[in-house]
């Protein structure tokens, strides 16, 4: 029975994994597409802003590739480790903004913010290895065994209803998130043209 547990939480990290990871990358081929011309639905001088959204929409593609790693970390009964590993993250952003926006202004900004991103995931997803066993990013690069398909038979009857509901509240995420980057980059823009001013 552990067994079968661990196989399907396997499978069901991978399919959270793959799930995140495609709308991301989609997101972020219309950003590096159509990213501009949205911006200047906003005004002409969030135009500006177009290399930062790309290099935001970048960090949270590398940060899909971890899944769900802070939700595990909460089940597991670790939500100290996942704190301190925020708590790390967040450092690495404020010297990270008080180094390099000076130097390189919005686009570093958004490279640090990227990068604060991605090293929380990571150092979670080391605590996840320690503490549960769980290759994260192993698991996403895998393929799904002979166990896990038949594990994924057997609960086909509520996967579909499961993919709905986290497709829902992957979408309601999404406008949450989208709803914070644009206010991040318009309070950014709005302090770059008081500079320039």
């Amino acid at each position: 029975q552990a067994r079968n547990a661990t196989t399907q939480m396997n499978a069901a990290m991978r399919r959270a994994q793959h799930i995140t990871f495609c709308f991301t990358l989609a997101a972020l081929c219309g950003v590096a597409v159509l990213g501009e011309w949205v911006l200047l639905l906003f005004g002409e001088r969030f135009a500006v802003g177009a290399d930062a959204l790309l290099l935001l929409v970048v960090g949270q593609v590398l940060r899909s590739l971890f899944g769900p790693v802070t939700q595990i970390l909460t089940v597991a009964g670790a939500q100290m480790r996942s704190l301190v590993s925020y708590g790390i993250a967040l450092l690495v952003l404020i010297v990270g903004n008080a180094v390099f926006v000076p130097l390189i202004g919005l686009e570093g900004a958004a490279a640090v913010l990227s990068f604060s991103l991605v090293l929380g995931a990571l150092l979670q997803a080391r605590v996840v290895s320690h503490k549960i066993g769980l290759s994260v990013v192993g698991t996403f690069f895998s393929m799904a065994t002979a166990d896990e398909g038949l594990a994924d038979s057997r609960e086909s009857g509520t996967a579909q209803t499961s993919l709905k509901v986290g497709f829902e509240i992957w979408c309601a995420f999404l406008v949450k998130r989208s709803n914070a980057l644009m206010g991040f980059i318009r309070i950014v823009v709005e302090r770059q043209c008081l500079k320039a001013e």
